[in-house]
């Protein structure tokens, strides 16, 4: 089992449901049931480009909407470069507005976080064979490690921040680190079998009650037509 990273769920295919809501409304963000400050909520009319709303939550991971006319919107809110899933909203007209009308809207930033009591692990991945013929090549392929990969940890909402790179047999490791979220970001540039990776960026939640301490980061097709590092469950 694999666990995908933000960008292969924000590229779902996934269908959004339409959310009717109140002319008056609020946006909670949290992460794993505690509220976010600062995440940025953006909102555009359907069919348009531009932005009709934008604010951020507060230190109660809320921001108040109103003033939106009548009509569909598409929501989206986004933090560390992260973004949540976007929403597809009715603003509905009070008169009309039935009981079931929503009144705030709950949404998760990086709640598919890895939970981790170490920040250390090993890049891999397989390329292409070496038989000589290509079409050989591409059917037998070999595992690698990936050496010298430029990787970083910040806290994700402090200065806190470490930097390292991969050593000859393809691990990494940061610490001892505080608990709290981090953003792992390892550079893109490392060959894949069908191409080169992508910069990949990782949520991790540091706490000393999973029963992770190691990461083997595997080199794979996001599913969004890019190549990331992602998380090899069975290992």
């Amino acid at each position: 089992m694999l666990i995908v990273t933000g960008e292969a769920l924000a590229c779902s295919l996934s269908p959004l449901e339409l959310k009717k809501v109140a002319s008056e409304f609020d946006v909670y963000i949290s992460h794993r049931s505690k509220p976010i400050s600062g995440v940025r909520v953006e909102m555009v009319s359907r069919g348009a480009k531009e932005s009709v709303f934008s604010g951020s939550t507060d230190d109660h991971g809320m921001v108040h909407v109103n003033g939106l006319p009548v009509g569909e919107y598409f929501l989206t809110a986004s933090y560390a470069g992260i973004d949540t899933q976007e929403q597809w909203i009715e603003v509905v007209d009070p008169a009309t507005a039935d009981k079931h009308i929503t009144r705030k809207l709950d949404l998760q930033w990086a709640d598919w976080s890895i939970q981790t009591n170490r920040v250390r692990g090993v890049l891999t991945g397989v390329v292409p064979g070496n038989t000589g013929n290509k079409i050989q090549d591409m059917v037998h392929p070999v595992s690698v490690i990936y050496s010298g990969v430029q990787i970083s940890l910040k806290n994700a909402f402090s200065e806190e921040a470490y930097s390292g790179v991969s050593d000859s047999s393809g691990d990494f490791i940061f610490g001892p680190v505080n608990p709290g979220t981090y953003l792992l970001t390892i550079a893109g540039g490392s060959k894949y079998l069908y191409g080169i990776a992508s910069e990949t960026t990782i949520v991790l939640d540091v706490a000393a009650s999973s029963k992770r301490d190691w990461l083997k980061m595997k080199l794979q097709d996001n599913g969004c037509g890019g190549i990331e590092f992602e998380v090899d469950e069975q290992h």
